[in-house]
């Protein structure tokens, strides 16, 4: 009997990473910003600025310009599979957040 792992499986990836990332900006939506907490990393970065600065910024699209320079730091430390599948996640989190 073959036995299929989702997980390792290049089509189950995106669908997994599309998951994760909705279950995100829910928990980020409905819990983080209507209490004024921030999270930890580039997200939280963000929502520190659009809670402490009275400029018109949006946390999705600062996290994505954050995201955007460690993810290019950490190309050749990752490898090439990782880096795309935290693009990707990077991307989906800005775009559902939006």
């Amino acid at each position: 009997m073959i036995r299929h792992n989702c997980a390792s499986s290049v089509l189950c990836n995106p669908l997994l990473l599309a998951l994760a990332s909705m279950i995100f900006f829910i928990r980020i939506n409905g819990a983080v910003v209507h209490s004024s907490f921030i999270t930890c990393g580039a997200f939280g970065a963000t929502l520190l600025l659009y809670f402490k600065t009275c400029l018109l910024v949006v946390p999705p699209a600062w996290s994505l310009l954050i995201n955007i320079p460690l993810l290019a730091v950490g190309w050749l430390p990752l490898g090439r599979w990782l880096y795309f599948s935290s693009l990707y996640g990077t991307l989906a989190v800005s775009g559902i957040s939006q």
